[in-house]
């Protein structure tokens, strides 16, 4: 009994074989850690030479979160945490600078997430609430450090960030003796710019418009020419236009408020016809409506639109603020009188606007 004792303690005691297998494989787990960052930061080094700065992006990518951002003597510093272990890195080498052994993950601390959508889908508020019995020293948001509030009267801190780009967002609650809690957020309604390469990319364009998306702040790009009818129509020696049945009819689109740019690219076979969902086919063309949209270095050709008022190839009515440059036209507008509702006013080749005499009559 004596010697299971002594074997007893010798294995189990401070200086033990368990204490120093136990402390090998802590010290295994942080080189682990800490060669996975280090191979993640060369590989933004190599990026970096070739002119590429993706830093950040590259962390998120590899699932490594920026608990903190700030600077010192001129340098800015970022600590993160990989696989729990936590590191201080020179942000502009990029590089190891520091390693600050295992996070202190303190389950006291709740934080709560939601996000608000602002002025058009273009500005997320993600609403912060972090409960905690003790003080929180600092907050921050994908490394950045939010300005701290004082506790509410449910003694709980409440804050938002505003941000413009879809992102997990990943939100850190610290407290005083260095105990932390981390939450993320996912956004991933917010409008942003958009490439158009396809007639599929300009019809999911078109309907995202139309279901309340105004595109306002961003812009629109064409990359190449497109053809919305290629191979469903034909062309007479006087340039004149004949859509066979298979022909799709372009619903115009509805409100824009952004910019798109033709780069100087083609949309050819434009056919507005629509009498089944716009029977007195008012706001044909392209566009139906400019809210102070802009449309810059365009070309339409081999079209035919059907109208009744207010239609234009490019749009039917632009706003006060709306903008056309460089765009060019041989869409053939079609007036047709087939209803007594219509009678043919605002009718435009490029765009028509102004208020109609007769309209404001009725």
């Amino acid at each position: 009994m004596i010697l299971a004792a002594i074997a007893i303690s010798t294995l189990t005691k401070e200086n033990g074989i368990f204490s120093k297998v136990k402390d090998a494989k802590v010290k295994n787990e942080e080189a682990e850690a800490k060669e996975k960052l280090e191979l993640i930061l060369n590989d933004i080094i190599i990026d970096k030479k070739t002119g590429k700065n993706n830093y950040e992006e590259k962390l998120e990518t590899e699932g490594i979160m920026i608990l903190d951002s700030y600077e010192e003597n001129g340098i800015k510093y970022d600590e993160v945490i990989v696989e729990g272990w936590q590191f201080k890195l020179d942000r502009a080498v990029p590089k190891i600078v520091e390693a600050l052994g295992k996070g202190n993950i303190n389950e006291g601390i709740e934080i709560v997430l939601s996000q608000e959508m602002k002025e058009e889908n273009t500005i997320a508020a993600i609403k912060i609430v972090v409960s905690y019995k003790g003080e929180i020293e600092k907050i921050t948001c994908n490394g950045k450090k939010l300005e701290l509030p004082g506790k509410n009267a449910q003694g709980k801190y409440e804050l938002q960030e505003e941000v413009r780009k879809n992102a997990t967002y990943k939100i850190m609650a610290r407290d005083k003796e260095g105990g932390y809690k981390t939450a993320e957020i996912a956004v991933t309604k917010l409008v942003e710019d958009l490439e158009i390469r396809t007639v599929a990319d300009m019809k999911k364009f078109r309907d995202e418009v139309n279901a309340g998306t105004t595109f306002k702040n961003r812009n629109v790009r064409l990359m190449n020419d497109i053809n919305l009818n290629e191979g469903k129509y034909t062309k007479d020696s006087d340039g004149f236009i004949h859509f066979n049945e298979a022909a799709e009819s372009w619903e115009p689109i509805k409100k824009f408020s952004g910019k798109f740019f033709g780069n100087g690219n083609t949309i050819y076979g434009l056919y507005c016809k629509n009498e089944g969902t716009n029977p007195i086919l008012n706001g044909q063309g392209l566009f139906a409506r400019l809210t102070g949209g802009e449309i810059h270095d365009l070309s339409l050709k081999d079209g035919l639109i059907y109208a009744g008022s207010y239609s234009g190839s490019f749009a039917g009515w632009a706003e006060e603020g709306s903008k056309l440059s460089r765009c060019s036209s041989n869409i053939k507008i079609q007036y047709k009188n087939d209803t007594k509702e219509r009678h043919g006013c605002a009718i435009g080749g490029i765009v028509r606007n102004g208020k109609c005499i007769y309209c404001a009559r009725m």
